[in-house]
């Protein structure tokens, strides 16, 4: 049984996905708590004649840094990642096979068999084909009909040799 899909990525929806990506990791969390403890500070130092830990300037760099830089940064990432990369733009088609996984665009050609992947995450709206941790192929989950959804998990549960994350 082969389980086919065709997707396009578009540049709102890839950045949507950096910007959760950077929140669900500790550093995410960290800066935004950094950032809003900052700006707590701020409103006092604005607030109150008295002298606060931290001087007015480092308290605005801080907040600053923190709130808005870094996920500017995530969105000038997802600008730039669209521009020099036009495979992120393209229509892709997967073919999910019983021993290999075949990766279709405009441009390119790719296969790899399963044993090559480090594994499946299933997240709300992606599914990550995991080549290394960091490494992945990005699927929009909305491509899979309900049925092509569950006959890909009970795919990708035949293989042994996959770290899977899946949802129910």
């Amino acid at each position: 049984m082969t389980i086919t899909i065709r997707t396009k990525l578009n540049k709102a929806a890839f950045a949507k996905f950096l910007i959760l990506r950077w929140y669900k990791r500790p550093i995410g969390w960290l800066y935004t708590f950094v950032g809003l403890g900052s700006l707590l500070n701020l409103i006092f130092l604005l607030n109150n004649s008295t002298k606060a830990d931290m001087p007015l300037d480092a308290t605005i760099i801080i907040t600053v840094v923190t709130l808005l830089v870094m996920p500017g940064l995530t969105l000038l990432q997802a600008h730039r990642s669209f521009g020099q990369n036009s495979r992120l733009a393209e229509t892709i088609q997967y073919s999910f096979r019983h021993d290999a996984v075949l990766i279709t665009g405009e441009s390119f050609n790719s296969s790899f068999d399963w044993s090559k992947l480090y594994g499946i995450t299933e997240q709300k709206d992606w599914v990550l084909l995991r080549e290394t941790k960091a490494l992945f192929h990005l699927v929009d989950k909305s491509a899979f009909s309900q049925e092509q959804l569950e006959d890909f998990r009970d795919l990708v549960r035949s293989k042994l040799n996959l770290k899977l994350k899946l949802r129910h």
